[in-house]
């Protein structure tokens, strides 16, 4: 428990801990992509997946920004490379897990390929 105290104390000496920068950025980006995507005339509503998606990756930049940015000032280089490294696979991650679904298209079978020959 210890531990938990003195580690605790580390991140109040420096300002706010990780969650606090996680839990800015997810709402600042959040609340950007719902807002700008309601004002798109082409695409008026922004749908839940894609403001979700954004708002992960915009807490797991700022996180990762700000972390790297601390440990570079301390000229910590392993920690600054390992905190880009995962707000990269943070990224990736929600990228992943909430992209768009892409309509799907057709499959390729030659009675497919025999009709559009005849059609021609």
């Amino acid at each position: 428990m210890k531990s938990g105290k003195k580690a605790r104390k580390k991140w109040a000496a420096q300002g706010e801990n990780p969650s606090e920068i996680f839990l800015r950025g997810f709402v600042a980006a959040g609340l950007l992509t719902a807002i700008r995507d309601r004002l798109d005339p082409e695409e008026p509503n922004a749908t839940a997946r894609k403001v979700l998606r954004h708002a992960l990756q915009g807490g797991c930049a700022l996180t990762a920004a700000t972390l790297t940015a601390r440990a570079l000032s301390r000229n910590q280089y392993g920690p600054a490379i390992l905190a880009a490294g995962l707000g990269a696979a943070g990224l990736m991650a929600a990228e992943q897990a909430l992209r768009p679904v892409a309509a799907e298209a057709p499959a390729f079978t030659e009675e497919t390929n025999l009709v559009e020959e005849e059609e021609e």
